[in-house]
């Protein structure tokens, strides 16, 4: 079990940085506009030692009010003793016109049943409502108190902060209970 929270780790820090990798990286890209929406899709082929093992599916949608939806889609195949093991870690955040979070999700395909999380932000809690089959769990938290951003945003603090010249700490959070966790530095 630890093994797989800190595979779940690993590959959630990837999926939040993943708009950080240089543009040849990207297999292709796709815009897509409509009336009520503009939408980038974006594909990357992941590699393990140089063999292709899976793809991530980027998607960043803005709609007819200006609110943005990015999902990011992570599927890998690995052989483990001639047997072929397939994970998926879908993630998608949702922020309003304004910027602030309105819900976050994440979907974890990982070998067992299927576990989806949803998180949907009020003024002043968090509701939680955590899936597993028929099994459904709803728990309300506390807003974290203090500055806080989702990825994207963060990520452009900290990208502007670098390109002054200045040295920016941002705190995450170290689980779905919203405590205090990994602490990043960005140097500039």
């Amino acid at each position: 079990m630890p093994q797989q929270l800190s595979l779940l780790r690993l590959v959630l820090g990837v999926l939040f940085w993943i708009p950080a990798w240089p543009e040849s990286k990207v297999a292709s890209a796709t815009l897509v506009v409509g009336s009520e929406t503009e939408e980038v899709v974006r594909w990357y082929r992941c590699t393990l030692g140089g063999t292709p093992c899976g793809r991530v599916r980027e998607t960043t949608k803005i709609d007819a009010e200006g609110g943005t939806r990015w999902t990011t889609d992570l599927e890998l195949r690995f052989l483990r003793e001639n047997t072929v093991a397939r994970t998926r870690i879908v993630t998608r955040i949702d922020v309003g016109p304004e910027g602030g979070l309105r819900e976050m999700m994440l979907s974890q395909e990982l070998g067992g049943p299927s576990v989806v999380t949803l998180w949907t932000f009020l003024e002043d809690s968090v509701i939680e409502r955590r899936s597993q089959g028929d099994r459904v769990v709803r728990t309300t938290l506390p807003r974290p108190t203090g500055e806080w951003h989702h990825p994207a945003a963060a990520l452009e603090i900290a990208r502007r902060a670098v390109a002054l010249g200045e040295s920016l700490a941002v705190a995450g959070h170290e689980d779905a209970a919203l405590r205090p966790g990994a602490l990043l530095t960005f140097v500039g």
